[in-house]
């Protein structure tokens, strides 16, 4: 109980200090703090999604831990897919669990899947510097920075909980030790293997 515990308190603390930066963005009273804020939580978002489903490929059976070769060629093919966005992140992850996205989020899913795609649109104008067309406030983007930070926050616990990793923590290409993901993840790669699967996200 003692080590769980510790552990669930660790995850806590990093989910804390990985939005550590947001959270001083919103403290600054700057007047783009809102839109700064957001745009950090976006980040951070297609980053958690991208190392979570890179953590759960890595657990691949015929992908040794201390095997740096593989772990190269597993960062270039994703890094070579220039159009991956978050939903074929989270199909991917879906697939490699055989775990939905409803399953992972639990009885907030509707509300935070709505939020996501509301927040997917503004990223798509924001980042390119161009209006949203929506007139936005500062309450209204804050609305959907917070929810997008709350995905970010049950994906980590429940990540960690279910797969044995957040998608925060550093050095995402490790083994979590989890034979029932390792079956997953080899029956989802069957027959063509990781490659093949990142190729077709």
């Amino acid at each position: 109980m003692k080590n769980t515990q510790a552990v669930i308190t660790r995850m806590t603390q990093g989910i804390d200090e990985e939005f550590k930066t947001v959270d001083l963005v919103l403290l600054s009273g700057a007047s783009t703090m809102c839109v700064d804020a957001f745009c950090l939580t976006w980040i951070k978002f297609e980053r958690q999604l991208r190392k979570l489903a890179a953590n759960l490929l890595f657990q691949a059976s015929d992908l040794l831990e201390d095997d740096e070769d593989s772990k190269s060629k597993l960062r270039a093919a994703l890094a070579r897919k220039s159009k991956l966005n978050h939903n074929r992140f989270i199909h991917g992850i879906e697939k490699l669990t055989a775990t939905t996205a409803r399953q992972i989020m639990g009885n907030d899913y509707k509300s935070l899947r709505r939020s996501i795609e509301t927040a997917y649109t503004y990223r798509n104008k924001l980042f390119h510097g161009q209006q949203t067309g929506h007139n936005l406030n500062q309450e209204q983007l804050m609305l959907v920075q917070s929810d997008v930070r709350q995905w970010c926050e049950i994906l980590a616990q429940e990540g960690f909980s279910r797969f044995g990793y957040d998608g925060f923590s550093r050095n995402s290409l490790h083994k979590t030790n989890r034979p029932e993901v390792v079956e997953l993840v080899d029956h989802a790669l069957t027959p063509s293997g990781w490659n093949d699967f990142i190729e077709k996200l």
